[in-house]
């Protein structure tokens, strides 16, 4: 059995400054208000208080983080030497709002009219009738809105047809081991259902245009801090 005298003093200052700083409780500095006058039309930019690592260094404080109890200490006291608390303390302060999903600026009368251009003299069959470079050589490539429209449009395929080998190809991928899991939510019978409008609509004649029937999928992401 090893007993102190068998470490050298280095390791065994090590071991101290571990078990002091593990037996500390952790507490959350409270950071003043920023004082910048709001007239002031300068940004409030302050250095940013952490360490410049790359290669090994950075590997190794990687590792060093994961460490219970010193590698929380370590990330808070970055945290609060960089002021993250600030945006915690902002979030905190819209909780009466709601996300906005739309531009808050209206158009100007000018884009608007551009736009209303631009959307007149557009049309599916243009774009189904438009000619693309096809790959003979059999390799992989994406599926473009051209490939649905032309299909839709030619009758060779429809929206409802689609979205079913879509939503056939999700549940295959999330019957692997592990499963992929690449879709977190599919609201199925509302796509069946759009899918099926849509089929309808190129039936008569009338898609909504160049989006219509063609899956799209929405990338979610959520960032902690």
């Amino acid at each position: 059995m090893a007993t102190p005298s068998d470490f050298e003093v280095p390791t065994l200052a090590l071991v101290l400054i571990i078990t002091t700083v593990a037996t500390l409780p952790l507490v959350y500095k409270a950071l003043a208000p920023s004082k910048t006058e709001q007239s002031s039309p300068v940004m409030d930019l302050k250095a940013i208080q952490a360490p410049r690592l790359t290669g090994l260094a950075l590997s190794l404080f990687a590792k060093v983080t994961r460490i219970p109890i010193l590698g929380k200490f370590i990330l808070q006291s970055i945290k609060n030497d960089n002021d993250f608390q600030h945006v915690r303390d902002f979030a905190a302060t819209l909780t009466h709002l709601v996300p906005l999903y739309l531009p808050m600026q209206p158009p100007s009368a000018e884009v608007l009219a551009e736009h209303t251009q631009l959307a007149a003299s557009f049309s599916i069959e243009a774009l189904a009738d438009t000619p693309i470079d096809v790959k003979e050589d059999g390799s992989f490539r994406r599926w473009t809105i051209h490939d649905y429209t032309s299909r839709y449009k030619a009758g060779t395929a429809t929206p409802s047809q689609v979205i079913t080998a879509v939503l056939d190809a999700i549940d295959a991928s999330n019957a692997l081991s592990p499963p992929l899991l690449a879709f977190i939510k599919v609201n199925r019978d509302a796509v069946l259902q759009e899918a099926a409008a849509a089929t309808e609509r190129y039936a008569r004649g009338t898609p909504l245009g160049v989006l219509d029937g063609v899956p799209v999928a929405v990338k979610d992401e959520v960032c902690w801090i």
